[in-house]
């Protein structure tokens, strides 16, 4: 008993440690986006903001091809077949480098039928999507993850985000234009690449042992091909309002409404740090019975749903005095979005924990209807609303999506609708504590 005890407490403090990890990385970029990303978006004003954040949403849009879904199947596969590791990654770097080349050819080619002879829009887009061929190297990361050794990945992503930062501190100083920010963006993705193989080989394991399996390479992508679909779709309702703002009223809109956005998704290292520690011993526990599996499934539900709203409280109140000071006066429009934006929180932290049990469960087609129906519905509510309202409407019909994608959508089906209920119970869980609060004290 006692070592069993040891065992859980030693699991634990490495859950705690790894998240711990993530943290850091995270709250790096939190304060790189407050500090030199505000700057550069007061460098850049909110027209020439607009033209930037369009080009980085639109390569976005193409990244589940770069990714193939291919992340938390191949940690499991890691964790249920770790003699095969070699095998495994090999399969995944070749799988992702195809990828993220058809995704670069694919965005080009997408860039030039929307908006042809926009030179401009079609060298920042080239340009950023160039750096996505490098993130093949994070099947190191996913070799980290299944390990819970995540601080290896930190540092070296922490690299290219520190390098990323000092670059644009520099092109601000030296008064580049966009193409030179661009060019730092995918330095930050390439240099994170060259960091992974680093702390790779010094961790004792070389990237010559891997070897490409057609077999294996069949089976993942048998299992993960619905995520990419989903992914897509998933990518079109995240980021597909800046895009039709910047085609259906301007770069401006999209300069004041990309304000909101950065703000609203600073908090969602919480959800991504957790459930990628989370997420190994997870799949472990399934193996000690159902029972304790939805136990901690159901903890991790409340936490994540809860976590996000004192950020939703704070932003809905004085979502207007913090754009203000942060951007200034030439971005205030972006408060109000930012007040609506701000209330899709608890449904994307719970859905990185949907998205992960999916995954434990082999249920990845479900992805499709999740990400379908609000990828549809952002859609079609962005065609009604921003003529409208522009940027308020675009953030009316992102919060409506968020909410049936990544949560009502669970009822659609009945395999999923029991983490529908989860997420049901994890949302009213203060009801039921001060229920049993109450409760309690009347027995006593």
């Amino acid at each position: 008993m006692a070592g069993n005890r040891f065992k859980i407490s030693s699991t634990l403090k490495k859950l705690i440690v790894n998240t711990g990890w993530l943290l850091v990385l995270r709250i790096l970029r939190l304060l790189f986006a407050f500090f030199v990303g505000i700057w550069v978006a007061r460098y850049m004003g909110p027209e020439r903001y607009g033209t930037f954040s369009y080009a980085l949403a639109f390569v976005v849009l193409f990244g589940p091809l770069a990714r193939l879904g291919l992340d938390g199947v191949v940690v499991r596969e890691v964790i249920n077949d770790p003699e095969r590791k070699d095998e495994i990654l090999g399969t995944t770097f070749f799988l992702r480098l195809a990828g993220s080349i058809v995704c670069f050819l694919a965005v080009l080619a997408a860039i030039n039928l929307i908006r042809p002879g926009d030179r401009l829009s079609l060298t920042l887009v080239g340009i950023v999507a160039f750096g996505i061929v490098f993130t093949a190297f994070h099947a190191i990361d996913i070799w980290f993850q299944s390990r819970i050794e995540i601080k290896y990945t930190v540092y070296a992503k922490s690299v290219g985000l520190i390098v990323a930062n000092l670059g644009k501190i520099f092109l601000i100083i030296a008064g580049a234009g966009l193409v030179a920010f661009a060019w730092v963006s995918a330095l930050e993705v390439v240099v994170g690449a060259l960091g992974l193989v680093i702390v790779y080989r010094y961790r004792g394991y070389f990237i010559k042992d891997w070897s490409f399996s057609l077999r294996r390479a069949r089976s993942l992508l048998a299992i993960s091909w619905p995520m990419v679909l989903s992914g897509a779709l998933a990518m079109i309702y995240l980021r597909i309002d800046q895009v039709m703002l910047r085609e259906m009223v301007s770069d401006e809109a999209v300069g004041i409404y990309s304000t909101a956005v950065r703000i609203s998704e600073i908090w969602y290292f919480i959800p991504i740090a957790v459930v990628t520690s989370v997420f190994p011993e997870l799949v472990k526990s399934k193996g000690l019975g159902e029972a304790i599996y939805r136990k901690r499934l159901q903890s991790l539900y409340d936490f994540l749903a809860w976590a996000a709203m004192p950020v939703v409280l704070f932003l809905a109140l004085f979502a207007g005095r913090v754009i203000v000071f942060l951007y200034g006066e030439p971005f205030a429009g972006g408060g109000v979005i930012l007040s609506i934006l701000v209330w899709s929180s608890p449904f994307i932290f719970m859905r990185e924990a949907y998205g992960r049990w999916l995954v434990n469960e082999e249920m990845t087609k479900f992805f499709i209807i999740a990400h379908g129906s609000g990828a549809f519905l952002n859609v079609a509510l962005n065609l009604f609303l921003i003529p409208m309202y522009q940027g308020t409407g675009a953030a009316v019909a992102t919060v409506v999506s968020y909410a049936v994608g990544g949560y009502l959508a669970c009822f659609l089906h009945p395999r999923t609708r029991s983490a529908g209920v989860m997420m049901t119970r994890a949302l009213v869980a203060p009801v039921f504590w001060l229920q049993r609060f109450i409760t309690g004290n009347r027995e006593r």
